[in-house]
């Protein structure tokens, strides 16, 4: 694998391109492997300010330009509504301790899994592991606060290993459970 680094401004085929749709995909293709390779070479014995190098990086700007797929119209997705939204925290609130899925909470919402994703976060700002996450260090630092142990706090919110589950109320709460203290 090699890269190359362009600044954007310097090619003219370069002008109008998305760079950012550019750079975040894989491009297998033979041609641009045969040049960057060729690029390398010539970089390695002459620098990289010959003509060869300059009508190179041409090539692969206007083949990188020609790659680009046209923009889709993309829609933000609408956030899971009010009602949606209290079935599935009912549903999880009532299960913490269970095994849950993302596959389960959409069924519950009524939608599919992916589109349930989609307008999870766009109404809380969180994939549904994390927002799940965040609710069972809510249950737990409640039930800490209240004397539960750690391992019983583990348990009640669906950890069966106290590492995990330190290491997720930590990061969600900033503190180990063992010193946790209600605000």
């Amino acid at each position: 694998m090699i890269g190359l680094a362009l600044l954007p401004s310097h090619w003219n085929a370069a002008a109008d391109m998305d760079w950012d749709a550019v750079s975040h995909r894989f491009h297998a293709d033979p041609l641009l492997a045969s040049v960057l390779t060729a690029l390398c070479y010539e970089a390695e014995a002459h620098g990289a300010s010959t003509a060869f190098f300059e009508h190179g990086v041409s090539l692969i700007v206007k083949r990188l330009a020609d790659s680009v797929p046209p923009a889709a119209d993309v829609r933000s997705p609408r956030p899971l509504s009010a009602q949606r939204l209290a079935r599935v925290r009912a549903y999880v609130d009532a299960h913490l301790g269970d095994d849950l899925s993302v596959t389960q909470m959409a069924a519950i919402a009524g939608m599919d899994p992916s589109g349930f994703t989609r307008a999870l976060r766009a109404r809380t700002g969180l994939a549904p592991y994390r927002w799940l996450t965040m609710l069972r260090m809510e249950r737990a630092a409640v039930l800490l606060a209240a004397g539960a142990s750690v391992m019983g706090a583990a348990n009640a919110v669906g950890y069966a290993n106290a590492g995990k589950f330190a290491a997720a109320f930590r990061r969600i709460t900033g503190m180990p459970p063992s010193d946790w203290r209600p605000r």
